[in-house]
């Protein structure tokens, strides 16, 4: 994958939903990922429709094991909507 920008959606990011339930709901889960990080070599991966389990601050280093793993310069998170920890 060499396209200057690839942007697909990784809804879960830890053990917090199971790979099988994230299937099931037709989500991308973070351990779908992994074995295929290598395979993206253009400038920057952007990751996206982030679950609403997640807050804000937590999203950036759940990435990290992804940008570690990644052939792409720059690996992105696109915040689609947040809550605060108080909700």
């Amino acid at each position: 994958l060499e396209a200057d920008t690839v942007m697909l959606e990784c809804t879960f990011l830890d053990e917090r939903k199971a790979l099988a339930d994230a299937r099931a709901g037709g989500h991308v889960h973070m351990t779908d990922l992994l074995p295929r990080a290598g395979l993206f070599k253009g400038k920057r991966v952007v990751l996206s429709h982030f679950s609403q389990i997640y807050h804000e601050d937590e999203i950036e280093p759940l990435l990290d094991r992804f940008r570690e793993a990644s052939g792409a310069a720059e690996v992105w998170a696109f915040p689609m909507a947040w809550r605060t920890r108080d909700q």
